[in-house]
């Protein structure tokens, strides 16, 4: 048998079964062909547009590969490959386009991770025609990398990969990213890197961008970001570290984005911001790390302006010379739906003067923020405070840890600046040794309509509460709250103020006649140690200002409370609650 007969045979047995049985009389080796295409050479034709025209009229409507073997194609005009025709790149294959001429490539393109196309025409490739498209298909220069990642970006094609390794950038200018298109690194080992630049490394105001797993080096100045986004919608920045930029990622500093998603970007040694978000709407961060960020109290870990519904969770701030964490309402904006979740923030507020430690939440004179959680943030060693809220209408402040030493002068501070405050709750927090105040609250406007503190545990502070300032209708400070080696638990001026503060129970023995103060408690257990005693209220109480008192006497021993005008006795083993009407005191109950 011959080599050839042999070879058609072992190809026949490749065959699916139907298709022998419908060779008939047809020659066998037309029938390979149309089951194995075999790429048409174009250098069949020539290897300029003509050869390129003549080979693609030669193929017709058929399903096609176009073969380019190693030579220089030249277009000196504007060339469509059809859908139908699939181009295959031998390596040194190399169209040369002519200036302000276009191919357009609608079939499949293959090849591999070398240059096939170049000159200063422009390429456009249909995105179903390729997976993936790499800039070393346009010569990608490490040396400058923009011309070549420029091309790709803005070929049509929706996914670029780009390569592992050090890419520097000598061509001032940002690369602007076109709507759908996604750029793909190998994480760390793709190292985008702009030593010298004032611009940015990419920017867009197309929807539907992403930026995916790569480093971005920068000039260590104030004017070039890694990323910066305006005007768009949908996209995803996930996996991206940026060194000595701007800020890492910049998103609506001149026009808000909305629907985005910031994942474990990570910034260190930034000028001015790790991340910026200037105006958006419905954009979660999560995760990442922000370290030594800026060299002013207006440089943060992670800055959120005039934004709404906005979440920050599992984030990492250390060591940023303003806050890790800062959310600023600004002008007459309205801020609302902001959630501070699961972050880390240490050591932040370096600046010390002007700062405000690690996490700030405020509103400036003339807009508004409410409906604002924050919730199981671990927070240490904040210069000036560990959390700071200000001007906020509505916020809650849940299962905390705010932990200080001797530059953190309050743990958690709150005060309104010039707005109605509607309600503060502040709730399972753990508190401990500030410089100062564990909670400081200032209300020098406004009118509070509830704050309600409790179920915290507030240990080592000068003072643990401490509130001052202007109309308040309501304070209740729980007898949940656990207060513990603290200076003094509770302090501050509340002339003009209506409150009803509810410490935790008090438990003393009593040597002789004793009298209370609002601020002293609700709840008193009494022993008379010895001799019946009285128990007076001094000083002013707000009306409905409700208190008890247990005698827990080992004998015959009462205690009288305001032996002066009610005079009201419990015996042994009873308690009393008294109410304050605003004029005298009421008996509410007195029984065991």
């Amino acid at each position: 048998m011959s080599d050839t007969k042999r070879t058609e045979t072992a190809l026949l047995a490749l065959l699916p079964n139907a298709i022998p049985e419908a060779i008939g009389s047809q020659d066998l080796r037309d029938v390979l062909v149309s089951v194995f295409p075999v790429p048409l050479p174009l250098s069949n034709y020539g290897t300029d547009r003509t050869a390129f025209v003549a080979a693609i009229a030669a193929i017709g409507g058929e399903e096609a590969n176009l073969y380019l073997g190693a030579d220089d194609y030249s277009l000196d005009d504007d060339l469509t490959i059809p859908a139908n025709v699939n181009i295959e790149f031998e390596k040194g294959a190399i169209i040369t386009i002519a200036s302000a001429k276009t191919l357009t490539i609608s079939g499949r393109l293959t090849a591999g991770l070398y240059q096939i196309f170049d000159g200063d025409g422009s390429v456009v490739i249909d995105e179903s025609s390729v997976g993936l498209t790499y800039p070393e298909w346009w010569g990608l220069d490490t040396a400058d990398f923009y011309a070549a990642v420029n091309a790709a970006v803005n070929s049509g094609g929706k996914a670029i990969q780009l390569p592992a390794g050090t890419l520097s950038r000598t061509t001032d200018t940002a690369i602007d990213v076109p709507e759908g298109v996604h750029i793909f690194g190998h994480g760390q080992k793709t190292i985008l890197s702009n030593a010298s630049g004032t611009n940015d490394i990419f920017t867009s105001s197309a929807d539907s961008v992403g930026f995916h797993n790569f480093k971005m080096n920068g000039p260590d100045n104030t004017s070039c970001d890694g990323i910066l986004l305006n005007d768009l919608n949908d996209f995803i920045v996930e996996n991206i570290y940026g060194y000595q930029l701007s800020s890492t990622i910049t998103v609506g500093s001149t026009a808000s984005c909305s629907r985005g998603l910031i994942s474990n970007v990570n910034s260190y040694l930034n000028t001015q911001q790790g991340i910026h978000i200037s105006k958006g709407d419905d954009i979660v961060v999560t995760g990442g790390v922000s370290r030594d960020i800026g060299s002013s109290n207006l440089h943060h870990g992670c800055y959120i302006g005039n934004a709404t519904n906005i979440t920050v969770t599992n984030f990492s701030a250390d060591g940023c010379y303003g806050s890790g964490i800062h959310v600023y309402s600004q002008s007459t904006f309205d801020a609302h739906g902001i959630i501070i979740s699961n972050n880390r923030c240490i050591d932040n507020g370096v600046a010390a003067a002007g700062a405000r430690g690690n996490i700030l939440v405020s509103a400036a004179s003339g807009s508004t923020m409410e409906n604002v959680i924050l919730s199981n943030n671990y927070t240490f060693n904040g210069s000036g405070y560990n959390i700071y809220i200000g001007g906020v209408l509505s916020i809650e402040i849940i299962n905390n840890i705010m932990e200080g030493n001797a530059t953190t002068t309050n743990n958690l501070y709150i005060e309104s600046i010039a707005a109605a405050n509607r309600f503060y709750h502040i709730q399972g927090n753990r508190i401990h040794d500030s410089a100062s105040n564990g909670i400081r609250l200032v209300f020098t406007d406004g009118t509070i309509v509830a704050c309600i503190i409790e179920g915290n545990i507030i240990t080592t502070n000068p003072t643990g509460i401490y509130a001052t300032g202007g109309s308040v209708d309501n304070i209740f400070i729980g007898a949940s709250n656990i207060f513990s080696g603290n200076t003094t638990d509770l302090n501050g001026t509340f002339e003009g103020m209506t409150s009803s503060i509810t410490p935790l129970g008090v438990v003393a023995a009593m040597a002789g006649h004793e009298t209370f103060k609002r601020l002293d408690g609700n709840i008193f257990i009494k022993d008379p140690d010895g001799s019946a005693r009285n128990f007076n209220p001094t000083g002013t109480f707000p009306a409905l200002h409700t208190v008890m008192v247990i005698n827990t006497a080992d004998a015959a021993e009462t205690i009288t409370f305001d032996s002066a005008t009610l005079s009201a006795a419990i015996a042994q083993n009873e308690r009393g609650i008294f109410t304050f009407n605003g004029t005298i005191w009421l008996k509410v109950y007195v029984g065991s």
